[in-house]
């Protein structure tokens, strides 16, 4: 698919899925057997449940972190996620269950850019208004060696 065709993105209004809640108790599990943790500290330090807010994380690993917190974390959460894992039809379908919205970035080199993430903004604005979490990892990576890059 040409970068000129690709499709308009607009994510669906809404609050929760039944298929976010079935992923996110197998996501839990997995992890509580996997890193075998019993008690959560600073839990309580969140706003309460059916408050809106934007929950901003750093992460240096692909997956993980992600699955780890909206394992431990009982509101549904909202993620922004790059536009480039929402171009096939399948994929998107999937992404949109699991309350992931695309976020388009200067190295998808799309000419209405601005444009497209106006819409995703709106699209966040009016999930915010429905009481929901919207969590971002602002350029993430999945580079191996640690290091500390520039603030973009």
């Amino acid at each position: 698919m040409s970068k000129k065709n690709r499709p308009f993105l607009r994510p669906p209004v809404q609050r929760v899925t039944l298929m976010y809640y079935i992923a996110r108790e197998i996501v839990k599990q997995g992890c509580k057997r996997f890193h075998r943790y019993s008690t959560i500290k600073g839990l309580e330090k969140l706003p309460k449940e059916q408050d809106s807010f934007i929950l901003v994380s750093n992460h240096q690993n692909g997956m993980m972190d992600p699955l780890l917190i909206t394992s431990l974390i009982k509101t549904p959460l909202h993620w922004l996620t790059r536009a480039d894992v929402f171009w096939n039809p399948f994929f998107r379908k999937l992404l949109f269950k699991f309350n992931q919205m695309p976020i388009y970035r200067k190295r998808d080199r799309l000419l209405d850019l601005r444009k497209r993430n106006d819409a995703v903004w709106d699209c966040c604005v009016e999930r915010l208004k429905l009481g929901t979490v919207l969590s971002i990892f602002p350029e993430g990576n999945h580079n191996p060696q640690k290091n500390i890059r520039n603030l973009k």
